[in-house]
């Protein structure tokens, strides 16, 4: 798999604008959330990086020569069940 050439800043500036989202989302995420279900706390913070993640992954496997549907499919798993599981928690 060849990586795209990416400029060194554009990957500097996508971390500092992403990695203050993962502790807003996180803390944000957590409010909706009462006593009862408190053993879902950890689960809810892990969400939206996991599902950055797998954005990151499905990138990668869409930006590969061959692109594999298996890793195609994976990948938009690693992003669907987070993002469902955040939606479950929000509502």
């Amino acid at each position: 798999m060849t990586t795209p050439n990416l400029p060194q800043w554009l990957i500097r500036i996508a971390i500092a604008v992403a990695l203050p989202t993962v502790a807003c989302f996180g803390f944000y995420s957590v409010d909706y959330l009462d006593e009862k279900n408190s053993a879902l706390i950890l689960p809810t913070i892990l969400a939206y990086p996991v599902a950055l993640i797998g954005l990151i992954g499905l990138a990668r496997a869409l930006l590969s020569p061959p692109p594999s549907r298996n890793n195609i499919v994976m990948w938009a798993l690693v992003i669907l069940i987070p993002i469902t599981f955040i939606l479950f928690v929000r509502s």
